[in-house]
């Protein structure tokens, strides 16, 4: 077995790479990390730009739905109308039956479920 005075020169000399990469580790870290992993937000915003431009694609994405969504809403004069998506027709508008009146001959109408029929148009396809 060695002794400690043998190891010592050898941890003395990984000491600059110990510190290195702690300070690595500390700037791809958040300070407030999410309580769990698998919500994710671990990361620290600006440690690595491609995970950064992704993240905004993704907020972006979604507030785009949601504007897409209000603007559907107020030119249909359907309040309820809900935006979606499943994994086989991708987004859809959701309209129920006592709105069906109301659809515009622009939508296309992908599919009838209990009570509400799903609709694309153009420009949910394009996006």
């Amino acid at each position: 077995m060695p002794s400690a005075s043998d190891v010592a020169p050898e941890l003395a000399s990984l000491r600059d790479f110990c510190l290195a990469q702690g300070k690595y580790l500390a700037g791809a870290i958040k300070t407030d990390p999410a309580p769990h992993l698998r919500e994710g937000g671990v990361i620290a915003k600006g440690f690595d730009p491609e995970l950064d431009r992704l993240r905004a694609f993704s907020t972006d994405a979604q507030t785009w739905l949601g504007e897409y969504q209000a603007k559907l809403a107020a030119e249909s004069n359907i309040a309820s109308l809900k935006v979606g998506y499943n994994k086989v027709f991708g987004y859809y508008i959701e309209v129920t039956e006592s709105h069906r009146d109301k659809v515009p001959a622009a939508w296309t109408r992908k599919q009838t479920v209990k009570n509400a029929e799903r609709y694309i148009t153009a420009e949910l396809k394009n996006a």
